[in-house]
């Protein structure tokens, strides 16, 4: 109970001057940077907090106005001013509302600041109680993200492969170029579909079966090694054979699985003509009735037909030199001879020399038969020899 001498106006003064001097405590205290303005837009008090941010003092600003602080500019017209009453008309207590702008400290260097504003009534006046703090450093790692984000996906976009990415109700999240040129389909009617669009229809179960199991392991990723093959269906309802592989990604707890993908048609295509080249080279090869010895650069035999093998005593001859190989000739002199003869053959292939002559063979009988010689070196696209064709032929008929 009060006593009967004290004023109760003097009282309630008192306990003003009190609640004020402990909002200035609170005010003057708080780590965060805080600007009061009045309705007009002059600055009536800023906080430490905010004279070390900005490197202003009270008496710089005092009665100044606020763009001062946020300056109109030719690049970005914002009115501070319409900004915060717009923001202080819808406060809300639970989830403050942010408003980004630029800032210009007394240096005159400009600082992004994010905004939070309440507005209020005050001593027959409403002013505008702004909350703001640095975000320079945050904006700066979102402008590098954003920027790390941008050349990752135009690399992924000009990649040799198709890429794809998907979320975990496997829809399509992403498509590079390469996809939508192997599949047929436009990044607008890819992005938002089922990936199964681009599987034929007995692989869709599985597919979907694999990737929910690939998600569920700790594997990051596996190489088109591990994957192997699977087969993709273009928008014309071809189906053709893929090498795949795939990375799990996980951000917050959701998965996104990305495909890189490679169209082996033309590979395979280009393998069983090679092999159908190969079939038809070895036919020509066992059959033909010449002798015939596919010889190493340094003219060893790699491979030699039975017609070849004929000429010889027989057994397994692969590894030997041309000249040594165990001719059926009758006699020590003449085998000397045609061993000279076939060395300097070999020699002359090495440099990319053909060799062509006629020589004897003295058969079992007694009799003889001409052949009919020829010595072909085969060299690389550079011209180097890698391989010498050795062919003999009778011409005794002849």
């Amino acid at each position: 109970m009060m006593s009967a001498g004290l004023d109760l106006s003097e009282e309630n003064q008192r306990v003003t001057e009190r609640e004020l001097s402990f909002s200035e405590f609170v005010l003057e205290g708080l780590p965060e940077a805080i600007v009061v303005v009045l309705e007009d837009g002059k600055i009536v008090h800023v906080n430490p907090a905010a004279t070390r941010l900005l490197g202003y003092t009270l008496g710089d600003v005092d009665g100044k106005d606020i763009t001062l602080i946020v300056p109109l500019r030719d690049d970005r017209r914002v009115d501070p001013l319409k900004w915060f009453e717009r923001w202080a008309a819808d406060p809300s207590d639970t989830e403050p509302r942010f408003l980004d702008l630029l800032a210009e400290t007394k240096a005159g260097e400009d600082l992004a600041i994010s905004v939070r504003v309440r507005k209020a009534g005050f001593d027959g006046a409403n002013h505008f109680l702004i909350t703001f703090r640095d975000v320079s450093a945050q904006r700066s790692r979102e402008a590098e993200q954003r920027n790390a984000s941008l050349r990752a996906t135009r690399i992924l976009q000009i990649a040799e492969d198709a890429i794809i990415s998907i979320n975990e109700d496997q829809e399509i999240i992403f498509a590079n170029v390469k996809a939508e040129e192997v599949f047929g389909y436009s990044s607008g009617e890819l992005v938002g579909q089922p990936v199964e669009m681009l599987l034929p229809e007995g692989a869709r179960k599985t597919h979907e079966a694999k990737v929910k199991g690939f998600g569920r392991s700790t594997m990051p990723s596996k190489p088109m090694s591990g994957r192997g093959e699977i087969e993709g269906l273009r928008k014309s309802g071809e189906t053709f054979p893929l090498e795949a592989s795939i990375t799990n990604v996980s951000v917050g707890g959701t998965s996104t699985y990305t495909a890189h993908l490679r169209d082996v048609t033309a590979r395979k295509a280009a393998t069983r003509a090679l092999a159908t080249s190969e079939l038809r080279a070895r036919a020509v090869f066992d059959n033909a009735f010449q002798a015939m010895a596919l010889l190493d650069a340094d003219g060893k035999v790699l491979e030699i037909n039975p017609a070849g093998v004929a000429l010889t005593t027989g057994g397994d001859v692969r590894g030997t030199a041309l000249q040594d190989l165990p001719w059926v000739f009758q006699n020590d002199e003449t085998r000397v001879a045609d061993q000279a003869q076939l060395h300097e053959a070999v020699l002359a292939g090495t440099k990319g020399q053909t060799t062509h002559f006629v020589g004897e063979l003295i058969n079992a009988d007694g009799s003889t038969s001409q052949i009919d010689f020829n010595l072909i070196p085969i060299p690389d696209d550079k011209g180097q020899v890698i391989y010498m064709l050795a062919e003999g032929r009778s011409i005794t008929a002849r």
